[in-house]
């Protein structure tokens, strides 16, 4: 007998795991062989998704922890959120494994926290990765959905905002805006059970830590960019105000949204630099979308928050101050014509907002201020009549069931607009051939 025919099989299960300890190792892996075994993962899930996940999801095999020690790499990241969002019956794989991870809270919050951690201990990829990940278990993972809502993941969030790394700032933050922005969906459970349970955690959790966290991301804000961009515009210098200062801003925008006056209220101090950043930054529009809409937040008329905060709010932005003190005397060095210092968009956005969303009982607030009355009087008015000059020079039609009619409309102008310019540099280009 040779010695090969005394050679027994291995059982399928130790054959998975010389299959798996691909994973288990410390060292890095090699990018190729990683793509052609996460191709082999997809391929066995969706052929006998049963047995995959009873292995997969098994602690005791280690492969969820493993594909997540190795999420610097792309492949293993995206396979990753695949098995963690695929769509299986947990109640009845849980019968054949007791311990079957996704139907187990902690272990569940485990592998959330995880992730996190990686954002803090991992190279530039790796960052990146863990945060993609976190990310679409966000809005793809019904067996995660709970877990990402956990107190513990939060704390962690934040605490890696005080890192002296930016990149695990900005990949921390951009994980808090996808939630910040889906906090509604977060206390929409009110039937009781344990979605309802840590929903009413995570409001707890915000509710004693909300002034570290604010304190966290003011100092964020807060923190004076000493990059400058020179010969930006007019030969002036220009400041950026910075992608890592811009998010934080979205998740302070996203808390204002909630309406919720003790958690606004840890912010205070960064209300009386609201307008000085629109002034400060006069070129950064995605910064002064956030301030608009910040105020629209505090200010309209149905908002959450009360008269009192309003009024407190439009005082500790010191608005109409700001409106009436504002540097008017700068002009486009080739039209010569005169603008306001900073944005007058902005500026001009923030008072319409104002006269347009107010309650009743701010709008006496600011009928009584004799600033804003000014403001709106000698430089708001005129402001709204040009802005509403119809464009590329069509005037507005006295008939409107006349389909010859010229129309004002934006869209309709610059069509026209850009129609006319194409065709003149058409004819210029033939002239030329």
């Amino acid at each position: 007998m040779t010695a090969a025919s005394t050679i027994s099989p291995l059982p399928k299960e130790h054959i998975i795991d010389l299959l798996f300890n691909f994973l288990r190792v410390e060292e890095e892996l090699n990018p190729l062989l990683c793509g052609y075994f996460c191709k082999m993962m997809t391929a066995m899930m969706n052929s006998n998704k049963k047995p995959f996940c009873l292995y997969v999801f098994n602690p005791r095999n280690e492969v969820i922890s493993s594909m997540i020690r190795h999420v610097y790499n792309r492949s293993i990241a995206d396979t990753l959120v695949k098995i963690l969002s695929t769509d299986i019956n947990v109640s009845e794989l849980e019968e054949e494994l007791p311990n079957f991870m996704l139907s187990d809270k902690e272990q569940l919050i485990k592998i959330v926290t995880d992730l996190v951690a990686q954002i803090g201990t991992q190279e530039y990829e790796g960052k990146l990765n863990a945060a993609m990940v976190l990310q679409e278990l966000y809005t793809n993972s019904r067996h995660l959905a709970a877990a990402t809502k956990d107190a513990k993941m939060h704390k962690l969030l934040f605490a890696h905002l005080s890192s002296s790394d930016d990149l695990t700032i900005r990949s921390s933050l951009t994980v808090l805006i996808t939630f910040f922005q889906k906090l509604p969906e977060v206390y929409d459970n009110n039937e009781g059970g344990e979605s309802s349970k840590l929903d009413y955690e995570i409001k707890e959790d915000f509710d004693n830590n909300m002034g570290e966290y604010a304190t966290a991301l003011c100092d964020i804000i807060e923190a004076d960019s000493t990059k400058v961009i020179s010969q930006q515009y007019n030969s002036e210098q220009v400041k950026p105000f910075g992608f890592t200062r811009v998010q934080a801003m979205k998740i302070f925008l996203a808390i204002v949204k909630e309406g919720n006056i003790s958690w606004t209220a840890h912010f205070g101090s960064l209300f009386s630099n609201l307008l000085k950043y629109t002034q400060d930054y006069p070129w950064n529009s995605a910064l002064h979308k956030i301030v608009e809409e910040v105020f629209v937040s505090i200010i309209r008329s149905n908002s959450e928050y009360d008269l009192g905060s309003q009024t407190a709010f439009l005082e500790e932005t010191n608005f109409f101050a700001f409106l009436a003190e504002f540097e008017a005397t700068v002009e486009f060095e080739d039209s010569k014509r005169p603008l306001r210092a900073g944005n007058i968009a902005s500026i001009n956005i923030l008072a319409n907002i104002l006269k347009e969303n107010l309650s009743d009982e701010l709008k006496k607030f600011s009928v009584e201020n004799e600033l804003f009355q000014a403001f709106d009087t000698e430089i708001l008015i005129e402001s709204n009549s040009n802005n509403n000059q119809p464009l590329a020079g069509h005037s507005t039609a006295n008939d409107e069931d006349d389909d010859d009619s010229d129309d004002n409309h934006y869209e309709t102008s610059m069509d026209k607009l850009f129609a006319t310019f194409t065709q003149v540099k058409e004819t210029y280009d033939s002239s030329r051939s």
